[in-house]
């Protein structure tokens, strides 16, 4: 007798798909998304920025989407997992990109002579 296997996608690790993206490529493209418009709108109405284009305020107000839609093309749409952690590995030179350097102790194998 065999067993069959059916796949329900009812996994927990399982992510849906909004817009063609996975949800995990999806989520900072919209935060974002809002992120950008609150910054519009505070470049729109302070009263200090009167004098400045409209075109530069948009472009200024939505750069933190620009950003991230190339964060996620560049990095994360149709790459390998782990692919940026890889990326920057390679670019800064270590065994892990890390703030706190890592401490290397004495190795307990070696006999201390008396």
């Amino acid at each position: 007798m065999e067993r069959h296997t059916i796949q329900t996608h009812t996994d927990i690790e399982s992510s849906g798909k909004v817009c063609g993206m996975e949800t995990s490529h999806f989520i900072p493209i919209l935060c974002s998304l809002v992120f950008s418009i609150t910054c519009f709108f505070i470049l729109s109405i302070s009263p200090g920025t009167q004098n400045i284009s409209m075109i530069i305020k948009i472009l200024v107000g939505f750069s933190p989407l620009f950003l991230s839609i190339g964060y996620v093309a560049v990095f994360l749409i149709g790459r390998p997992p782990h692919f940026q952690e890889d990326f920057f590995e390679n670019i800064f030179p270590g065994s892990h990109f890390n703030i706190i350097r890592a401490r290397k102790g004495k190795n307990p194998l070696v006999e201390l002579d008396p």
